[in-house]
């Protein structure tokens, strides 16, 4: 109701000017000096300083879309619709060039007049030939180029932002988003992160709505009006996705009492702490959602009986879910064995050759050497040792249990009587 009661007032405003024979427009004072026009379009050849052209009634000023007629500075002109006047694109394009031109913010010198006049006329009049030059019919310049750009560069980017009103936008992440933003055209866009909305500074001195003059014997004008959509309203969609830390033993061997459960894992972004995992029974471990990006995942806290890894794990999240594998090494317990042989008086034994169970699983086989010592190393646990071979004619030792607790074993055999020759004399 109150956008009515406006338009209403507005077009009350028109009629009350129109009857008070206001209708009249005006340039006898508003050069726009430091600037050369030519234009001809076969029939008409003119050349000279771009004028301000204004409406009497209160000064607004007005651009003129009939660039090889004159302007009728003693009669009225009719209010038109400016359609009517010239294409659909005609009037979108002179409708953006009036509104980042002249009186846009740093746009309020004359020269920006000029510009936007000279972007107009070659926009309504396409077979027309427009050109600067050094004097008043005199030779052709290449000029404001520099401001041209600028001003056809503001049209581009507001006709980006048209292309994304209403749209859904995906981003990687929220950093993704910001830099994308940063981005965006027009120094002094205001963004509601609540709403993601985009509202375009205005032009204070354009009005609601931009009217055609016409005028059967003069050249015709309109009056700039504000753009359609200065509010850009969008939807963002940040991808996001899990990472599945999957943890392995880089031991072949597994001790039974070690298990993958129970690590912890941190997950950082740019040195900050995004959130810990810990794995379960079976060594995985998944993220919660998180934005795509570059994560960085280092272990915390390390299962009993294993290292803690040192290293850190650079992790690409692009997808849905991403999978980390990870070796987990076990903590190792170096364990000492000496093997005795004789009977009474004992001496160390070399190539004895026993199995290491932990249960029913053969673990490893180990020989002693030429001292009758073995030394090697195994994951926190019980274990078993079988003697498999030795010296001949003493006894194999029975299987020895032990703990990795018990890191210095001595192991004894004993002489077999009935295998030795009665010579009275121990063998060597």
């Amino acid at each position: 109701m109150k956008r009515l009661l406006c338009f209403f007032l507005f077009l009350l405003f028109v009629e009350v000017v129109y009857a008070e024979d206001t209708l009249r427009f005006y340039y006898n004072t508003n050069k726009v000096d430091g600037m050369i026009v030519t234009r001809t379009n076969g029939k008409v050849h003119k050349s000279g300083n771009p004028v301000v052209i204004r409406r009497k009634s209160d000064n607004a000023f007005v651009y003129c879309i009939e660039p090889f007629a004159k302007l009728n500075q003693k009669e009225d002109y009719s209010v038109i619709d400016i359609h009517k006047l010239l294409s659909k694109d005609q009037v979108e394009r002179i409708n953006k060039l009036a509104y980042f031109g002249y009186m846009y913010p740093g746009h309020e010198d004359k020269i920006w007049y000029g510009v936007t006049q000279y972007l107009i006329w070659k926009t309504v009049a396409p077979n027309g030939t427009f050109y600067f030059t050094d004097k008043v019919n005199g030779n052709k310049i290449n000029a404001f180029t520099k401001e041209i750009n600028e001003l056809e560069g503001m049209i581009k980017k507001y006709d980006y932002l048209l292309s994304i009103n209403d749209k859904t936008l995906t981003f990687n992440n929220m950093k993704e988003y910001e830099e994308w933003f940063s981005k965006l055209p027009f120094d002094e866009l205001k963004m509601s992160r609540s709403g993601y909305e985009i509202v375009i500074p205005k032009n204070d001195i354009v009005f609601e709505l931009s009217n055609g003059y016409y005028h059967k014997s003069g050249q015709n004008v309109f009056l700039p009006g504000n753009l359609d959509v200065l509010r850009i309203d969008y939807n963002i969609d940040i991808r996001e996705g899990k990472i599945e830390l999957v943890k392995k033993n880089k031991d072949t061997f597994v001790s039974k009492v070690n298990s993958l459960e129970g690590a912890k894992y941190g997950v950082y972004q740019d040195d900050l702490l995004v959130c810990e995992i810990e794995t379960n029974d079976k060594g995985i471990a998944y993220t919660k959602e998180l934005e795509y990006g570059m994560y960085k995942i280092k272990e915390i806290e390390a299962p009993k009986g294993y290292k803690l890894d040192e290293n850190e794990y650079e992790v690409t999240l692009n997808a849905d879910q991403v999978t980390l594998e990870v070796y987990e090494e076990q903590l190792q317990n170096e364990i000492n064995i000496e093997k005795w042989y004789g009977s009474g008086k004992y001496k160390l034994e070399s190539d004895a050759e026993f199995e290491i169970y932990q249960e029913d699983d053969l673990v490893m086989t180990i020989k002693t050497d030429s001292e009758g010592k073995a030394i090697f190393s195994l994951p926190n646990g019980n274990y078993r040792i079988h003697q498999v071979s030795g010296k001949e004619g003493y006894a194999f030792i029975d299987d020895y249990y032990f703990s990795t607790d018990n890191t210095n074993i001595s192991l004894y055999d004993e002489l077999i009587i009935t295998n030795v020759p009665s010579t009275g004399i121990w063998d060597e």
